[in-house]
This record gives structure tokens, sequence and C-alpha cells, in this order.
């Protein structure tokens, strides 16, 4: 099943500081999965990035430890290149700040 959002990330001022709201493609519970996702950034701040997280295997999704950075990270306004995730189980996007506030707008769609 197909899923698109719309998520506006409100960027703190200190680099290396993340936006106080996530969005989560999948949370890792049950059979979902995701298989791919696209990004299209609308507009960022500069310097700032939207970073892929993926939920370790048999992690616990409440658990900020089981999330871990997969090392995708969306630095450009347009369209990133199509992540193909092989049906994993927990994906979120985090906005992160390289010094500049404001806000990071994108729009995601996952299978």
């Amino acid at each position: 099943m197909s899923d698109a959002k719309r998520h506006t990330f409100a960027i703190p001022a200190g680099a290396g500081d993340y936006a106080p709201t996530e969005l989560v493609l999948d949370e890792g519970s049950g059979d979902s999965r995701v298989y791919d996702c696209s990004v299209l950034i609308e507009s960022l701040p500069a310097s700032s990035g939207l970073e892929v997280w993926l939920l370790r295997v048999d992690g616990d999704p409440d658990e900020e430890d089981d999330w871990i950075a997969s090392g995708v990270v969306y630095e450009e306004a347009g369209l990133g290149t199509l992540l193909q995730l092989g049906a994993w189980s927990g994906v979120k996007l985090r906005g992160v700040s390289g010094g500049t506030s404001g806000s990071l707008v994108a729009s995601v769609s996952w299978d």
C-alpha cells in the first residue's frame, strides 16, 4: 500500500540539533514494511538535512537507542534518490540543523 505525506520540520539554530518532530513512515510493529521511499525537499535552511533512521532488527520503536542513522541524508532541494529499503520494518525521517534555523519542508512517498 502506498502512502504520501507532506511535513514541515522546525529546524533549530544549533548545529547538530534535531527538529522537535519526526516523520515516522513505519513504527516497526506488526507485519508492515517499507519497501522504498522517495523524498522531495521543497525548502530547507542552509546546511540542514533530512536524515533517514532505521529501527534495528527486533528493536523497540519506543527506545531511542534502537533507532540507527542509516547514513542517508538529503541536503539539497529537489527530488532525492529513490531509497530502496528491502521491506524494512521501522523507518523515520529526522530534520537536523547545520547551524541555521528555519523550516525544512519535505514531501515523502513510500510503499
